[in-house]
């Protein structure tokens, strides 16, 4: 119901609402922009920056405003926001240089970005990292992120994944979602790409050879409940790699009589009807 200005209010419209709008006063715009932005960074979706769904978007000043304010947020402010953030906007509201903004995009949210601090960087890697592992859709996730566009932000990602101690990954064994657990890790370097269709093929985190065995054990254990057997095959990485998949084989043929009925007693029925 807000708009920029009178002509913004519409005397004959298919909606109903656009024939009525409240005119933001000039002293009060940086109030209603401080307060969509604080909405924004909490949001499941950036529908509320196109203008088919924020009526003062429809207005150039008001557009130019809100870059504006992006713009002038100062470094303590973004730091903030990177942490306290939805991934949704963390996704979709960062960039690495002026240059990654697309002011004359269709979808309103390309418009309008933050760019990131270089000493904010590594803070917003751990940050949308740690999201990452927990998420249920981790190649949607690595597609929408708006910095991953940058060539320079993506080498840090990936320095980022090469330098994870091995204290480190297991951790990540144990706290990660299923979804990461099979889409990003890969058993030698050269299952990581440079340039695919994928986006998410161009990082991964290199099983160590000491935690092969544990990544092995969670994986079989998934499997064993799985709904869908053939499916969590055809979605684990390490899978495309000829030396893990010799080792998944060994890890089978070595179960013992007492391992293989603990199995059969906990496993779902595809597991039963597949893998028996």
């Amino acid at each position: 119901m807000f708009v920029m200005e009178d002509n913004d209010i519409k005397d004959i419209a298919v909606a109903q609402y656009e024939c009525f709008g409240i005119v933001i006063p000039n002293v009060l715009l940086q109030q209603y922009i401080e307060r969509l932005f604080d909405n924004l960074t909490s949001m499941y979706n950036m529908h509320y920056l196109n203008d088919v769904d924020n009526r003062p978007l429809m207005n150039v000043l008001f557009r130019r405003a809100v870059r504006c304010h992006m713009r002038q947020l100062q470094t303590e402010k973004i730091a903030s926001i990177i942490q306290t953030a939805g991934d949704v906007f963390l996704n979709t509201m960062f960039v690495k240089t002026d240059n990654d903004i697309d002011v004359n995009t269709e979808k309103g949210y390309k418009c309008f970005s933050i760019v990131i601090p270089d000493d904010l960087l590594q803070q917003y890697i751990i940050k949308w990292f740690g999201d990452l592992t927990t998420s249920i859709s981790v190649k949607d996730d690595i597609t929408e992120n708006k910095l991953l566009g940058n060539v320079a932000f993506r080498n840090a990602v990936r320095n980022h994944m090469n330098q994870l101690t091995t204290k480190q990954i297991a951790l990540i064994f144990q706290t990660a979602g299923n979804d990461f657990f099979n889409t990003m890790f890969v058993r030698s370097e050269n299952n990581i790409k440079d340039k695919v269709e994928n986006r998410h093929e161009c990082f991964g985190i290199v099983i160590p050879d000491d935690l092969v065995q544990q990544y092995i054990i969670k994986w079989f254990d998934q499997l064993a409940t799985s709904g869908s057997v053939r499916d969590a095959f055809n979605e684990n990485r390490p899978l495309i790699n000829g030396t893990f998949r010799c080792e998944v084989r060994n890890h089978m043929n070595q179960q013992t009589t007492e391992q293989i009925a603990s199995i059969i007693r906990r496993s779902g029925n595809d597991f039963l009807i597949q893998c028996l």
